[in-house]
């Protein structure tokens, strides 16, 4: 098995599924297998994929991992985890801290230039 270390602090701000919902997963998973590998990064922590994880763990399956190899690990994770379905406007699942504080975290501002 892949050394995992920790769950990268971008990917940590998503809340983990309920547990029936992880048991649906885990389930799903025994079933068709897992159909999407967990995404590490380069440190080796989750940048997607703990619910997934959990779930292979729970299922007894082997999990497939791939390493992000960008270079924008912080917005890969806020990406992927804000695209989800269960993550629409108004849901709980949405991420720790006001939307405010995101844009903050996860936007890095970008220097234009003007001619005359």
């Amino acid at each position: 098995m892949t050394d995992i270390n920790g769950v990268h602090p971008v990917a940590d701000l998503f809340p983990m599924l309920a547990e029936d919902e992880l048991a649906e997963l885990a389930a799903d998973i025994k079933q068709r297998g897992l159909l999407q590998p967990i995404v590490l990064d380069v440190e080796g922590r989750v940048l997607d994929g703990r619910n997934r994880l959990a779930a292979c763990e729970s299922a007894g399956i082997e999990p497939t991992f791939e390493t992000y190899e960008g270079d924008d690990p912080d917005g890969y994770a806020f990406a992927v985890n804000v695209n989800r379905r269960h993550l629409r406007a108004g849901a709980p699942n949405r991420p720790a801290g006001s939307p405010e504080t995101a844009k903050l975290l996860f936007f890095k501002p970008v220097a234009y230039t003007t001619s005359a």
